[in-house]
């Protein structure tokens, strides 16, 4: 397009230095200096348009930016529409200039905002340029430049952000030549789950590192920054703000990197970098902390090693999800994050919906102390997952006799066999002993006693009602546990025992002698303890285990008075069908289906 004339015209090719790289640990710092390629900017009499260009990165895979705001894919650097400079000579303001082209543009013309405003007479012999433009930015008689360092910078992928780079130019021939004022601090940082808001930087020692500066330049061009650490503006801290949230990469190879612009400083006592983020569903700070002395020279690079921020669980849950106590004993709950590996798996708090009934430690220990159902919570200390779909909740039911799980053994009636009998907590428990077809443990068992026997005869389950096996009423897996669990036929029995089903091995299980029973279909166990059976009071054959089935001894010639039931008796080298009598206290292993 035509511009209009004044003064001067001032083609320039602005040739944008290249910074110098390094990669170091975060207490392993390095601070380059050295003669940049300088931005140049050629100066002629009678116009006020400067067109300026920028020659690619010396190391086009390298994620370092250079002295510009942008850089593409391919890291050359381009110019963004409405950039904008300063140029100055000591008769004339600060005369603010703009990016005639598009965004992604390598070269292209800077016209005068104000055009009414540019000079009609300026000389070559004391030309001065800043970028970016700043109304503050003052030329004092001198020849000193008053600029600012921002304390708020806006993130832009692998690259800083827009006017946070501070460059500055003066020239006694026909050439502006752009030199950094400043350097880069460049932070890595990657982790599962976490999105960066922003981030501050803030010098231990409490130097000034963003603020109002002077800018001397040498006859060469090169800058010295003074700091006005006594200025209202000064401070030692510089954010780096983010649009929307940043998705950090996941591994130290993609780690994302975040760029901020600063004067030359020495960081004396090192400094602290907070870095705010978000699962989503709430805002945390990720800090990190270094004490040794850090030298930031001008037109130099310091490369922190990447932070590894950690992996955010996605969910948290209790294990078991559901569990059961008995008044006055304990179980240990345990919370279980997803994924396994999430590095943010601390726990804040314990709460139980019901202390009445279940009590439960900042460990997760749950109490009984009554009998009924509650609930009992776990709150991650990461505070988004407090919330009620992520919330992890244990039904807990607090029982006078626990009930078991079932395990499929896979035997061909389909039978499942309970974990434990009745009255114990744990598979290797003997419980309780039970009489056949009666329903509450007792101190004695003898026939006078048993609870079908009068008259010297059997009063339920004989001849004269027909009965082969037990009524629900008169079944104490039921009554205790409810649901469909029952006593084991007969025939289950025999299925627990058949060697094309199971295979049966002496063993101990937490220091209990117990028997193995071992399915051969599915590789499941249960764990029948030994502990004899009870005549009177006395326990006697100890070194087997009888087990009542529900199935009464009926119409055997031998027994017609139908005095005996069938009990499943562990022995070598495994178990067996055997008749009782009744009366005797015996151990009760339930099924359900």
């Amino acid at each position: 397009m035509k511009m209009r004339k004044f003064g001067y015209f001032i083609p320039a090719a602005l040739t944008v230095l290249l910074w110098a790289t390094a990669s170091c640990s975060l207490d392993e710092t390095v601070s380059l200096s050295g003669d940049e390629p300088a931005a140049k900017v050629s100066v002629q009499p009678r116009h006020t348009t400067f067109h300026v260009s920028a020659e690619e990165y010396a190391d086009a895979g390298s994620l370092t930016p250079q002295t510009r705001v942008s850089v593409d894919n391919s890291m050359i650097l381009f110019w963004e529409a409405d950039d904008r400079i300063s140029i100055f000579n000591q008769s004339t303001a600060n005369l603010e200039y703009r990016f005639d082209g598009e965004t992604g543009a390598y070269g292209g013309d800077f016209l005068p905002v104000d055009e009414g405003a540019a000079p009609g007479d300026l000389t070559q012999d004391n030309v001065y340029a800043v970028y970016p433009y700043m109304q503050g930015t003052v030329l004092a008689d001198d020849g000193t430049l008053s600029v600012t360092f921002p304390a708020e910078q806006t993130y832009r992928p692998d690259a800083f952000g827009p006017d946070a780079n501070v460059m500055v130019a003066k020239t006694s021939d026909a050439e502006l030549q752009f030199r950094n004022a400043g350097g880069l601090l460049a932070v890595s940082m990657f982790g599962t789950g976490i999105k960066v808001k922003s981030l501050v930087l803030t010098a231990n020692g409490g130097e000034t590192i963003a603020g109002p500066a002077t800018v001397t330049l040498a006859e060469d061009g090169t800058p010295t920054v003074t700091l006005d650490a006594a200025s209202e503006a000064a401070s030692d801290a510089v954010t780096l703000s983010f649009t929307n949230p940043v998705t950090i990469g996941t591994t130290a190879a993609t780690a994302t990197v975040f760029w901020l612009a600063l004067p030359p400083v020495t960081f004396s006592q090192g400094f602290t970098l907070a870095v705010n983020w978000t699962d989503g569903l709430a805002d945390y700070t990720f800090e990190k902390v270094t004490n040794k002395s850090i030298s930031l020279q001008r037109n130099g690079i310091i490369r922190m090693a990447a932070l590894d921020g950690g992996i955010v669980p996605t969910a948290i849950a209790i294990n078991p999800s559901a569990a059961q106590v008995k008044p006055g004993s304990k179980i240990q709950l345990t919370p279980v994050f997803t994924p396994a590996n999430a590095t943010y798996n601390a726990i804040d708090r314990w709460t139980s919906s019901k202390n009445a009934i279940a009590k439960v430690s900042g460990t997760g220990e749950v109490t009984g102390v009554s009998t009924g159902f509650c609930y009992i919570y776990c709150y991650a200390a990461l505070s988004g997952l407090n919330d009620v779909d992520h919330r992890a909740v244990c039904k807990m039911s607090v029982r006078d006799v626990l009930l078991p799980e079932s395990v499929d053994l896979g035997l061909p009636n389909g039978a499942k066999w309970a974990t434990f009998n009745i009255g114990a907590d744990a598979p290797e428990q003997a419980g309780m002993y039970f009489a056949w077809g009666e329903i509450a443990t007792k101190a004695s068992y003898t026939l006078a006693g048993y609870g079908w026997f009068a008259n010297n005869a059997m009063t339920k389950y004989n001849a004269t009602d027909g009965k082969e096996s037990l009524d629900k009423a008169d079944d104490a897996a039921y009554v205790f546990f409810r649901g469909n669990w029952r006593l084991p036929t007969m025939s289950e029995t025999a299925e627990l025992f058949n060697t094309g089903n199971t295979t049966w091995t002496r063993t101990t299980l937490n220091g209990v002698s117990v028997w193995q029973v071992k399915s051969k279909k599915n590789g499941n166990s249960i764990y029948l303890p030994i502990a004899g059976y009870k005549e009177g009071s006395t326990v006697k054959d100890a070194t087997f285990g009888y087990y009542w089935s529900s199935s009464v001894n009926f119409k055997d010639s031998e027994d017609p008075g139908y005095l005996n039931a069938y009990s499943l008796k562990t022995t070598y080298p495994r178990g067996r069908n055997v008749k009782m009598p009744r009366e005797l206290g015996m151990l009760v292993r339930p099924v359900t289906k």
